[in-house]
C-alpha cells in the first residue's frame, strides 16, 4: 500500500478506516482494521465516538500507528475552538505534546469559513496538528479561502463516486495540489451504482465485489477513499484491493458514470437564512473583539 504525499511533505496512507456512524463498537472494530491493514482513521466531534478511539488507542498500543483524521463540526463555538481542541486531544488518547494527524473545517461555514481557517493556521504553525484542510468545499470557496489566508488547504474532503464525480472540483484541487478525499465513496451502497452493470461486469472480472472496483479507481486517480464497514469480512474485503490494476478502458468506463447522484449533503443547500444570520452576527462580534485586541496590543 502506497502513501501519499501532501504539499507539505508530510505522507499519509491512500486509504482510510471511516469511523461515521459507528460509536462503541469502534472499541472492536478499530483494531480489527489495524490487523486489516488500515493506518488512519477518519472521524469528527461531531460523530460523537472520539472518546472510543482514545480507549482504543490506550488498550491496544499498536492502534497509535494509525493516523488520526478529526474535524472542526460545531462553527458557533469559535471562541473556544482552541479549548475544545485540547479536550479533542484528550478524547482521542493524545498527549499534550502529541499533535493532530489532519485536522479539517468540516464544511464551509457561511461567514465563518474564514476566521476558523485562521484559527487552524495558527494551531498548524504552533505545531498542533501536522496537516490542515477542509470538508465539503466546493471551487469558489476555495478560491475564497486562499484569497484570504497564508497557508492553502492541503486536503478537501467531500462527497465523490463514480455516479458523482465532481468534475470541475476534483480538477481545481489536483491543480492547486489539494489532496482530495472521498467520502461516500460507494455512495452508502446505492442499488444505483452497486449493481450497475458496467461496474458488475469488471467486479467479475477480476474476481472482486464492486465496492473493491471502486476503491481501487479511487486509488488509481491518486483520490483517499475513507470506507466505513462494521462488519469485519467488510473490513478486510474493503482494503484488498492491491493484488490487481484496472486497465485505462476500465478506468474510463468507470470515469463515464458520471450522473450527478449527489447522496449527502449540497453545502449550497444545508444552512438556511436564520443559521446564515447566526453565522454572520458571530462573524462581526468575533472580528471586533479581534480588532480590539491588536488595538490594546499596539497601546501595551
Amino acid at each position: 500500500m502506497k502513501d501519499i504525499e501532501l504539499i507539505n511533505g508530510m505522507k499519509i496512507p491512500c486509504i482510510g478506516y471511516g469511523t461515521f456512524p459507528s460509536t462503541d463498537k469502534l472499541v472492536i472494530n478499530i483494531p480489527i482494521a489495524y490487523k486489516a491493514g488500515f493506518r488512519m482513521l477518519d472521524t469528527s466531534k461531531g460523530y460523537h465516538n472520539m472518546t472510543y478511539i482514545g480507549q482504543v488507542r490506550r488498550e491496544s498500543p499498536q492502534v497509535k500507528e494509525m493516523l488520526i483524521c478529526t474535524k472542526i463540526s460545531f462553527p458557533s463555538r469559535i471562541f473556544k475552538i482552541k479549548r475544545d481542541f485540547i479536550k479533542w486531544k484528550q478524547e482521542l488518547g493524545l498527549t499534550d505534546e502529541e499533535p493532530v494527524d489532519i485536522l479539517l473545517m468540516h464544511f464551509p461555514y457561511p461567514s465563518l469559513y474564514i476566521d476558523i481557517w485562521r484559527i487552524m493556521e495558527e494551531l498548524y504553525e504552533a505545531g498542533q496538528c501536522r496537516a490542515i484542510g477542509v470538508c465539503n468545499f466546493e471551487v469558489k470557496h476555495l478560491k475564497n479561502l486562499m484569497q484570504h489566508c497564508k497557508i492553502k488547504p492541503m486536503i478537501n474532503q467531500y462527497e465523490l463516486h463514480p455516479m458523482f464525480r465532481q468534475v470541475e472540483l476534483s480538477e481545481y484541487c489536483k491543480q492547486h495540489e489539494i489532496q482530495i478525499m472521498s467520502y461516500s465513496p460507494v455512495a452508502r451502497m446505492d442499488s444505483r451504482l452497486i449493481k450497475h452493470d458496467e461496474l458488475v461486469k469488471i467486479a467479475k472480472r477480476y474476481s472482486k465485489t464492486v465496492p473493491q472496483i471502486i476503491f481501487r479507481w479511487n486509488i488509481q486517480h491518486e483520490y483517499i477513499p475513507i470506507p466505513a464497514a462494521s462488519k469485519e469480512e467488510h473490513i478486510y474485503e474493503n482494503i484488498d484491493i492491491f493484488d490487481f490494476n484496472l486497465s485505462d478502458d476500465e478506468m474510463m468506463t468507470i470515469d463515464s458514470l458520471e450522473a450527478g447522484m449527489r447522496i449527502r449533503y449540497d453545502p449550497n443547500k444545508i444552512y438556511g437564512l436564520k443559521t446564515k444570520l447566526k453565522y454572520f452576527i458571530l462573524h462581526v462580534v468575533f472580528s471586533m473583539i479581534k480588532m480590539l485586541k491588536k488595538l490594546c496590543y499596539k497601546r501595551c
